[in-house]
């Protein structure tokens, strides 16, 4: 009971309202985002990032939070020993997250894009998009799943995975 009672009393200064941030120079949107999930299946999302400036490493970090505030699911390419760069102008990222073993419910989005030289955030946004996952009844732990940049493509040229494509650039 005690444990309910604390999750309550900080759900109460929790902001669960969208936010976007973007850094100087950046300008970013959700090109795409699943909205619905099977059990065991993946999030699909596309993410526009336009860099005044080029990025040579570069990382993503995709929250899934809970009903109750707390995170269900943090996927971050740094600590699964992965990166792609950036190149000036438009890049779009196609990324694939999961396969998902979340209980049955809905989760709001959180995307970060960082440059790990000085991890600044070219892009933040925080609770964006909402998914319904259709999971067991019942989860306790939160987990860490495969994040996978599966192309960038700048402009229209196509880059491969390691240097990493879809969608055109506006």
């Amino acid at each position: 009971e005690g444990i309910r009672t604390y999750q309550q009393l900080a759900r109460q200064h929790m902001s669960m309202a969208p936010h976007e941030h973007t850094a100087a120079g950046t300008v970013a949107s959700i090109v795409s985002c699943d909205d619905t999930i099977a059990d065991g299946g993946v999030l699909n999302v596309s993410l526009s990032v336009n860099t005044n400036e080029g990025v040579d490493v570069a990382d993503l970090r995709v929250v899934l939070w809970g009903d109750d505030g707390l995170a269900a699911l943090d996927s971050y390419t740094r600590t699964q020993g992965s990166s792609f760069a950036l190149q000036p102008g438009c890049n779009v990222l196609t990324l694939v997250v999961g396969p998902l073993r979340l209980k049955r419910g809905s989760y709001a989005i959180s995307i970060a894009v960082l440059d790990r030289a000085n991890n600044r955030h070219l892009y933040w946004g925080d609770r964006i998009r909402t998914v319904d996952v259709g999971g067991a009844t019942a989860g306790a732990v939160s987990y860490t799943p495969p994040l996978v940049c599966t192309s960038i493509s700048s402009g229209n040229h196509q880059v491969p995975p390691s240097s990493l494509a879809s969608s055109t650039c506006e």
